[in-house]
């Protein structure tokens, strides 16, 4: 595990530094690894060893000594989350591999010591977490060799951009934002009306495309069986001019007169000459079909393009010296497809049959769908209701949704503190907010007022803003985790945390605003389960010398 420090207060205040496995010194020497220049710490006033396992600090018999969440030490393991002290600087450690964790870059004169062993050519690269190349300081720098120029250093690469993550962030940031609003522009029913029209009719667009397909292919296929047909019977009625060799006997007359037939002949299975229609006699077709067919001995039929479709139907005789069947003539009819169409009529038939039944179903579902999210809410409305009369203390959803669940879950919370709250003002003796800002304006210095349970800043003395220079506004009844200030809302987390462990001591603390150093004083005020809330002064160190002078 990969370790940092963090500082909370001091010049330093903000800054993350991510540590090494190594040793480092913590003073205010030249000498030291992480130099920390605010008075009262020692020129060397801490060593920290950082391992696997942990970090662990060890005072260097500084003059005011190091303190862990209040308790002065000499040598400690840090666990998470524990404020170290070294004067007026506090700092804790964190998991450096922790996404809410960013590094800063370090301020001039902090850099780590190099592990014991690493061999000089290799310090570059320990320095890399903690500086360029080219900021290495001298004292680190590998002997004989210099830190590199500036400039050289490699730029970061950007981040890649993905199709999958562009599409995420396009939904997230463009579509369902829009989405989001339609229900504040339109009554909700109607929306989800409008998603279910607009399912219809793109159903009912694009089963067109399909449907069109299908029609077009059974057409063809109607039609091809047709052209067999007639080219089949133009066979059997020329069967004996072609047997007696009467090629003047021969017509195609029946299959001219017939719908959607273009062209109808007979022709030769030699040469493929033409015999009938008696206008063609002794011509040859240009159509590439009726040469492929005659190389069969048996019935072919074919689609010649998207509008016409031909067949071929062997006109056979036996052969007694061969004993077989042989094809002497064949009958040809080119058919046009455009005779069994059904039309633009039939099709948008079709497709007003598939929009009704597709309108039919949609109906339903937007009934169901409405009635199904409608039901939950109006559930929960009801025994929210009942609730608040009845003073119950829980409403219930059977409904496996993870989100109602949530819902829930925070109305029974809601109503378990209305309860409590309505038990203690019944139980209460006096207003313990009152008392607060009572005891506030008792007090000379500015002073805030932390309710215990909350977390929130529910009172501030008069001359708190001008003191300080932070405007009330921002922060009274908010908790302490949503106040803009960093420092400021470290150093009262870390009271309160202080406060809690020991709530008869008074926990202090130092912070800076707009140049000028503070004294924090932080004192619990006890009701009657435990501390109602918590009083914290700020007093300016130049009137705290004034007052000792």
């Amino acid at each position: 595990m990969k370790w940092a420090i963090r500082f909370l207060n001091g010049h330093l205040a903000g800054q993350i530094l991510p540590l090494q496995e190594g040793r480092y010194i913590l003073g205010r020497g030249e000498d030291c690894q992480i130099i920390v220049s605010d008075d009262g710490i020692s020129k060397k006033h801490a060593s920290l060893e950082v391992d696997e396992q942990g970090v662990f600090i060890q005072d260097l018999k500084s003059s005011n000594g190091t303190f862990i969440n209040g308790v002065k030490i000499q040598e400690s393991e840090i666990q998470e989350k524990e404020k170290v002290s070294v004067c007026k600087t506090t700092f804790d450690i964190v998991n450096a591999n922790d996404q809410n964790i960013v590094p800063t870059s370090p301020p001039a004169g902090v850099y780590p010591q190099v592990p014991p062993g690493m061999p000089p050519s290799q310090y570059p690269q320990a320095m890399a977490p903690y500086y360029p190349a080219q900021h290495i300081p001298p004292a680190m720098s590998a002997p004989g060799q210099m830190a590199q120029q500036a400039g050289t250093e490699n730029p970061e690469e950007p981040v890649k951009l993905t199709l999958k993550n562009w599409f995420k962030n396009y939904l997230d940031k463009v579509v369902l934002p829009g989405i989001y609003k339609l229900p504040v522009w339109i009554e909700f029913k109607w929306v989800i009306a409008s998603f279910l029209i607009f399912f219809v009719v793109m159903v009912t667009a694009l089963s067109a495309i399909p449907l069109i397909q299908i029609l077009n292919s059974s057409v063809a296929q109607e039609s091809m069986n047709h052209a067999e047909s007639i080219a089949s019977t133009l066979s059997r009625m020329n069967y004996e001019p072609i047997k007696n060799e009467l090629h003047s006997a021969t017509s195609v007359d029946y299959a001219l007169r017939r719908p959607g037939v273009l062209k109808a002949f007979i022709i030769k299975a030699a040469n493929g000459q033409i015999i009938a229609p008696s206008e063609l006699a002794d011509t040859y077709s240009k159509i590439p079909f009726v040469n492929e067919g005659r190389t069969k001995e048996s019935i072919s039929v074919k689609q010649l393009d998207s509008s016409t479709v031909a067949a071929m139907v062997p006109i056979q005789f036996y052969n007694s010296k061969t004993n077989v069947h042989r094809a002497e003539a064949y009958s040809v009819v080119i058919y046009d497809i455009g005779a069994l169409a059904s039309g633009n009529k039939r099709t948008i038939s079709l497709l007003v049959q598939t929009c009704f039944i597709a309108v039919v179903l949609g109906i339903l579902i937007f009934f169901f769908l409405y009635k199904m999210i409608e039901f939950p809410i109006s559930s929960l409305n009801k025994q929210l209701s009942a609730a608040l009369t009845d003073e119950s203390l829980s409403v219930e959803t059977k409904y496996d949704f993870m989100p109602l669940q949530h819902l829930t879950s925070n109305i029974n919370s809601a109503l378990s503190r209305i309860s409590a709250a309505q038990e203690s003002q019944n139980t209460s003796e006096y207003d313990r907010l009152t008392e607060m800002n009572h005891m506030i304006e008792m007090i000379g210095y500015p002073t805030l007022g932390i309710e215990m349970e909350s977390s929130k800043i529910m009172g501030a003395s008069a001359h708190f803003e001008e003191e300080t220079g932070v405007s009330t506004e921002r922060i009274l009844n908010i908790n302490i985790q949503d106040i803009d200030d960093q420092a400021l809302k470290l150093n009262l987390s870390n009271l309160m945390e202080r406060i809690q462990q020991h709530p008869y001591e008074i926990a202090s603390d130092s912070l800076e605003f707009s140049g000028v150093e503070f004294q924090l004083s932080a004192k619990g005020i006890y009701g009657k389960e435990g501390i109602a809330y918590i009083l914290v002064s700020f007093i300016s160190t130049d009137q705290e010398q004034e007052e000792a002078g």
